[in-house]
């Protein structure tokens, strides 16, 4: 059962197609089982039951004319004088009486053996067997009734006495054998007739059962492929939905792949198995490609020595936070440069003075906000931007920096300090009055001495 489950759609439908099919090829075998059956029955009916009826109402009807024929005989015997019927004429319809019995004595029993020798009677066969016994035994006593019959007449014509007492009892006893004939064959043909009803309507029940369960394999194949496509699309669809949204937040898409998949499980298992490996895939080279983009624009921004921003970078800041700042924004800028940093790599060598740059970074960097936004723009020289801050605040941080890196010591470093010119947004002013008016800052800080903030 398991593995039906996990096997193909194609598998998992042929298998339901191939049950319901089976139960259609049962109803139709059974059906035509039972129609053969039942014509079979029909056939009996028709060639057996029928005729048989027909032959021993013929046999009661000739019995009948038996009858008036001994009332005829017994008036012309007690009267003879006023009777014009001649006991000849008795002799010879009692004759044709008899021949005509004879045959449908004979056509009966020929009518039953016939069937039972050609297999036309396949039904209450022991029922037939018994009737035929009940005709041969009412042949032998109407031949006994015929015998003393002819008996009768011959005396009534010599004159001699007749044995009415005895020829009544014959006559008696041939009643009695055809009322036992009719009975069988009216138990027959009722017996006939419930078994070909009864037969009938099991062969309904059973077809309306096989019928039935037809139709609920295949509603049931019918519900379970919609609702089995159903669930795979939706499977299918919340999962694009997932990578949807993941690249979205530009994150890696966390599918549980099976890895060790057979290739029993059925196509549309294989479908979202491999959709899955695709979107995990390209989830992964997406987030992949923007680390690559972020990395080439650090590495286009970034100063390679110091981790701060490079002059590319500072030119397009420095143009959006003046946009900005003519808006309305509050800037300022520092200009920041390393006192004697040329002394320092003549004499502890450029590996100190790189050093020295990134240490000084750093310091810049542990100080700043993080809105505020530190650029190499020369050897030893910074900018910073302080966004959003009035103009004493950014003296206050200026001012700050400069003792910070004054009292910073480092055993493996030598002693460094900073100039830094500063000045805020002036409405009207360009990058170039902007920067220029920093830059004579810094200029004014260097020649009053050096390791100290000059504002204008």
């Amino acid at each position: 059962m398991l593995r039906w489950v996990n096997s193909s759609i194609s598998r998992k439908i042929g298998g339901l197609s191939i049950i319901l099919l089976s139960f259609l090829i049962i109803m139709i075998i059974y059906s035509m089982i039972g129609l053969q059956q039942i014509r079979s029955e029909m056939i009996e009916l028709a060639e057996v039951d029928t005729p048989l009826t027909e032959v021993v109402s013929e046999i009661e009807l000739l019995q009948l004319r038996q009858h008036i024929l001994i009332e005829l005989f017994r008036q012309t015997n007690h009267k003879p004088s006023n009777n014009n019927i001649n006991p000849a004429d008795i002799h010879q319809q009692l004759e044709s009486y008899n021949q005509h019995l004879s045959e449908q004595m004979y056509k009966a029993s020929a009518i039953i053996e016939s069937g039972i020798e050609k297999g036309r009677i396949r039904f209450k066969q022991e029922q037939h067997q018994l009737l035929l016994t009940s005709m041969n035994k009412l042949h032998q006593v109407r031949l006994a009734f015929e015998k003393s019959f002819m008996a009768s007449i011959q005396a009534m014509l010599t004159g001699e006495p007749i044995n009415w007492e005895h020829l009544e009892q014959q006559d008696q006893q041939l009643d009695d054998e055809l009322g036992k004939l009719l009975n069988h064959l009216n138990a027959l043909t009722v017996s006939t007739a419930i078994y070909t009803e009864k037969h009938e309507s099991n062969f309904m029940i059973m077809t309306s059962i096989l019928g039935v369960c037809a139709f609920i394999i295949g509603l049931y194949l019918t519900q379970y492929t919609i609702q089995y496509f159903r669930q795979r699309i939706t499977q299918t669809r919340d999962t694009i939905h997932l990578f949807r949204n993941a690249i979205e937040h530009r994150e890696v898409v966390d599918f549980e792949v099976d890895n060790n998949i057979a290739d029993e499980r059925d196509e549309l298992s294989q479908f979202e198995h491999e959709l899955k490996l695709l979107l995990k895939q390209f989830s992964h080279e997406i987030i992949s490609r923007d680390e690559i983009e972020k990395q080439l624009i650090e590495l286009a921004t970034l100063d390679k020595l110091t981790g701060a921003y490079n002059r590319h970078k500072w030119d397009e800041q420095l143009k959006m936070q003046l946009n900005l700042a003519s808006r309305g924004a509050k800037l300022s800028l520092l200009l920041i440069d390393a006192d004697h940093f040329k002394k320092v790599n003549d004499q502890y060598g450029h590996e100190v003075g790189d050093a020295v740059l990134i240490k000084l970074v750093e310091l810049l960097k542990n100080r700043l906000r993080e809105t505020d936004t530190i650029f190499r723009i020369g050897g030893e020289e910074f900018a910073v931007l302080v966004k959003q801050t009035e103009h004493e605040q950014s003296l206050e941080i200026a001012k700050l920096l400069q003792t910070k890196i004054d009292t910073y010591r480092d055993a493996s470093l030598p002693h460094f300090t900073v100039s830094i010119g500063m000045t805020s947004y002036q409405a009207g002013d360009t990058t170039t009055d902007f920067f220029n008016r920093a830059d004579n800052a810094l200029y004014l800080a260097k020649a009053n001495g050096r390791n100290r903030v000059e504002v204008i």
